[in-house]
Protein backbone atom coordinates (compact mmCIF):
# COMPACT_ATOMS: atom_id res chain seq x y z
CA UNK A 1 0.00 0.00 0.00
CA UNK A 2 0.82 3.33 -0.56
CA UNK A 3 -0.63 5.45 2.01
CA UNK A 4 -0.92 9.05 2.80
CA UNK A 5 -1.69 10.94 6.24
CA UNK A 6 -3.63 13.46 7.26
CA UNK A 7 -1.60 14.94 10.34
CA UNK A 8 -2.94 17.54 13.87
CA UNK A 9 -0.21 20.19 14.41
CA UNK A 10 0.52 23.14 17.03
CA UNK A 11 2.00 23.32 20.74
CA UNK A 12 0.91 20.49 23.29
CA UNK A 13 -2.48 21.56 24.78
CA UNK A 14 -4.39 22.12 21.63
CA UNK A 15 -6.33 19.13 21.15
CA UNK A 16 -4.71 17.31 18.66
CA UNK A 17 -4.61 13.86 20.06
CA UNK A 18 -8.58 14.52 20.56
CA UNK A 19 -8.92 15.93 17.05
CA UNK A 20 -7.50 12.88 15.87
CA UNK A 21 -8.85 10.07 17.07
CA UNK A 22 -12.05 11.93 16.40
CA UNK A 23 -10.94 12.32 12.55
CA UNK A 24 -10.15 8.52 12.50
CA UNK A 25 -13.04 7.27 13.96
CA UNK A 26 -15.16 9.97 11.44
CA UNK A 27 -13.03 8.66 8.64
CA UNK A 28 -13.57 4.89 8.70
CA UNK A 29 -17.59 5.78 9.23
CA UNK A 30 -17.39 7.61 6.18
CA UNK A 31 -14.89 5.51 4.23
CA UNK A 32 -15.36 1.95 5.51
CA UNK A 33 -13.48 0.04 2.87
CA UNK A 34 -10.36 2.21 3.47
CA UNK A 35 -7.98 0.64 6.25
CA UNK A 36 -7.40 3.71 8.58
CA UNK A 37 -5.31 3.77 11.45
CA UNK A 38 -4.44 6.58 14.00
CA UNK A 39 -1.00 7.69 15.85
CA UNK A 40 -1.16 9.46 18.88
CA UNK A 41 0.80 10.26 21.96
CA UNK A 42 4.27 8.75 20.97
CA UNK A 43 6.07 11.12 22.88
CA UNK A 44 4.81 9.10 25.83
CA UNK A 45 7.32 6.26 24.44
CA UNK A 46 10.35 8.37 24.66
CA UNK A 47 12.23 7.09 27.30
CA UNK A 48 14.09 10.10 28.14
CA UNK A 49 12.89 13.34 29.43
CA UNK A 50 10.81 15.96 27.05
CA UNK A 51 9.79 19.24 26.75
CA UNK A 52 11.88 21.86 28.87
CA UNK A 53 14.18 19.16 30.10
CA UNK A 54 14.81 17.49 26.66
CA UNK A 55 18.22 16.46 25.28
CA UNK A 56 19.25 15.79 21.77
CA UNK A 57 19.12 12.43 22.35
CA UNK A 58 16.11 12.42 23.20
CA UNK A 59 14.92 14.37 20.70
CA UNK A 60 16.58 12.24 17.85
CA UNK A 61 14.67 9.45 19.54
CA UNK A 62 11.03 11.42 19.09
CA UNK A 63 12.19 12.38 15.37
CA UNK A 64 13.91 8.97 14.15
CA UNK A 65 11.05 7.15 16.26
CA UNK A 66 7.98 9.53 14.23
CA UNK A 67 9.42 8.73 11.24
CA UNK A 68 10.33 5.04 11.27
CA UNK A 69 6.60 4.60 12.58
CA UNK A 70 4.65 6.59 10.35
CA UNK A 71 6.08 4.88 7.69
CA UNK A 72 5.59 1.96 9.08
CA UNK A 73 1.82 2.39 9.33
CA UNK A 74 2.35 3.96 5.67
CA UNK A 75 3.07 0.74 4.04
CA UNK A 76 -0.09 -1.30 5.58
CA UNK A 77 -2.64 0.97 5.23
CA UNK A 78 -4.44 3.79 3.29
CA UNK A 79 -4.29 6.55 5.62
CA UNK A 80 -2.48 7.48 8.87
CA UNK A 81 -4.00 10.06 10.93
CA UNK A 82 -1.72 11.75 13.34
CA UNK A 83 -1.56 14.01 16.48
CA UNK A 84 1.78 15.73 15.19
CA UNK A 85 4.02 15.97 12.24
CA UNK A 86 7.80 15.24 11.78
CA UNK A 87 7.84 19.34 12.51
CA UNK A 88 6.71 19.37 15.92
CA UNK A 89 9.58 17.39 16.66
CA UNK A 90 11.90 20.14 15.07
CA UNK A 91 10.32 23.37 16.55
CA UNK A 92 10.50 21.72 19.95
CA UNK A 93 13.99 20.46 19.28
CA UNK A 94 14.42 24.13 18.41
CA UNK A 95 12.66 25.62 21.05
CA UNK A 96 15.03 23.57 23.73
CA UNK A 97 18.18 25.34 22.48
CA UNK A 98 19.41 22.85 19.94
CA UNK A 99 18.88 25.23 16.57
CA UNK A 100 21.33 23.58 15.07
CA UNK A 101 20.00 19.86 15.45
CA UNK A 102 16.53 21.33 14.68
CA UNK A 103 17.37 22.99 11.59
CA UNK A 104 18.95 19.46 10.01
CA UNK A 105 15.83 18.04 11.32
CA UNK A 106 14.03 20.60 9.38
CA UNK A 107 15.29 19.65 5.89
CA UNK A 108 14.94 16.18 6.48
CA UNK A 109 11.18 16.98 7.68
CA UNK A 110 10.50 18.55 4.16
CA UNK A 111 11.22 15.80 2.23
CA UNK A 112 9.19 13.47 4.61
CA UNK A 113 6.39 15.76 4.33
CA UNK A 114 5.89 14.28 1.04
CA UNK A 115 3.04 11.47 2.57
CA UNK A 116 1.16 14.08 4.03
CA UNK A 117 -2.15 15.01 2.34
CA UNK A 118 -3.09 17.72 4.57
CA UNK A 119 -2.00 19.24 8.10
CA UNK A 120 -4.81 20.83 10.51
CA UNK A 121 -2.86 23.57 12.46
CA UNK A 122 -4.25 23.71 15.62
CA UNK A 123 -3.83 27.38 17.85
CA UNK A 124 -3.53 28.10 21.55
CA UNK A 125 -5.61 30.88 20.84
CA UNK A 126 -8.67 28.92 19.65
CA UNK A 127 -7.78 25.00 21.69
CA UNK A 128 -7.40 25.03 25.20
CA UNK A 129 -6.78 21.25 26.29
CA UNK A 130 -4.10 22.69 28.76
CA UNK A 131 -3.96 20.14 31.16
CA UNK A 132 -1.15 18.32 33.26
CA UNK A 133 -1.10 14.69 32.25
CA UNK A 134 2.52 13.95 33.14
CA UNK A 135 4.55 14.05 30.04
CA UNK A 136 3.67 17.54 28.34
CA UNK A 137 4.78 20.98 30.29
CA UNK A 138 1.00 22.21 31.99
CA UNK A 139 2.85 24.97 33.74
CA UNK A 140 4.95 27.57 31.56
CA UNK A 141 2.42 29.69 29.34
CA UNK A 142 5.29 31.10 27.56
CA UNK A 143 7.37 27.56 26.63
CA UNK A 144 3.81 26.94 24.50
CA UNK A 145 4.20 30.26 22.97
CA UNK A 146 7.19 29.58 21.89
CA UNK A 147 6.80 25.86 20.47
CA UNK A 148 3.26 27.81 18.63
CA UNK A 149 5.55 30.74 17.01
CA UNK A 150 8.59 28.42 15.87
CA UNK A 151 6.17 26.21 14.45
CA UNK A 152 4.32 28.93 12.28
CA UNK A 153 7.91 29.99 11.45
CA UNK A 154 9.22 26.70 10.55
CA UNK A 155 5.52 26.09 8.03
CA UNK A 156 6.31 29.38 6.68
CA UNK A 157 9.97 28.41 5.50
CA UNK A 158 8.94 25.02 4.51
CA UNK A 159 6.23 26.11 2.30
CA UNK A 160 8.78 29.39 0.57
CA UNK A 161 11.02 26.08 -0.17
CA UNK A 162 8.08 23.87 -1.82
CA UNK A 163 7.89 21.35 0.69
CA UNK A 164 4.35 21.47 2.82
CA UNK A 165 1.33 19.27 1.11
CA UNK A 166 -1.46 20.80 -0.74
CA UNK A 167 -4.13 21.01 2.04
CA UNK A 168 -2.50 23.52 5.43
CA UNK A 169 -5.58 24.21 7.19
CA UNK A 170 -6.17 26.36 10.61
CA UNK A 171 -8.18 24.96 13.00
Amino acid sequence: MNGRVIAYTGSHGVGKTDAALRAAVDLKRAEPGKSIKALCDLEGGCPYFINRDTTPRAQMWLFTDRIRQELEILARFDLLVTDRTVVDVAAYTYVAGYEELATDMLALAGQHLAVYQEIRFKSILANNFWFDDGIRDAVDQAFREKVEKVLIDMYARLRTGGHMPGNFVHD
